[in-house]
């Protein structure tokens, strides 16, 4: 029998055609090209083989991605992001659940943050809007069973980090 899940949500597939497209559109047109002026010196046997293992870690990446998920099961909030592991939060630990909108760097568009809070208001969980629908993160909200809120005007990256101490990805190197 599995887990069972209250809610359940995956990031948008379009992030993932997108991935592949990208990959594609680049990849497919260099290998020609450089088959096309080498065939005589033997190296379109190395981008071969460069273009299966570029396909192979693309392929990876895609599984991956494609198992990418946040959910709610009986007492937990749990989920995993594509370059880290499965992290699972008490939903008795959660207080309050943020929705608050962040400016992307360098750039005057928004996106929802979800930020699952403690008693002490520190971050214990917190999805990245512009990976997710909207709609999926205001059932997961909801689905928490505490108190939501939502704020309307933007935080740039600082005031956000700074309002939701701890809440910064590894990758989000401070500004």
């Amino acid at each position: 029998m599995g887990i069972r899940y209250v809610v359940r949500v995956r990031p948008k597939l379009s992030l993932s055609v997108t991935g592949v497209v990208v990959i594609a559109v680049i990849m497919i047109p260099i290998s020609l090209v450089l088959v096309w002026y080498d065939p005589l010196n033997g190296a379109w046997k190395w981008i071969v083989a460069v273009d299966l293992v570029l396909t192979a870690f693309s392929v990876a990446a895609l599984v991956r991605q494609l198992n990418v998920f946040v959910a709610i099961t009986g007492d937990s909030l749990i989920g995993n992001g594509i370059f880290s592991p499965l992290v699972s939060v008490k939903l008795a630990d959660i207080r309050r659940v943020v929705l608050a909108r962040m400016y992307s760097r360098h750039s005057s568009d928004s996106s929802v943050q979800f930020v699952a809070l403690d008693a002490e208001g520190r971050c214990l969980f917190r999805m990245r809007g512009g990976y997710w629908h909207s709609k999926d993160l205001d059932s997961l909200a909801c689905a928490v069973g505490v108190e939501v809120r939502s704020h309307d005007d933007p935080l740039i990256a600082q005031e956000f980090f700074e309002t939701y101490p701890r809440s910064r990805y590894w990758f989000e190197r401070a500004s």
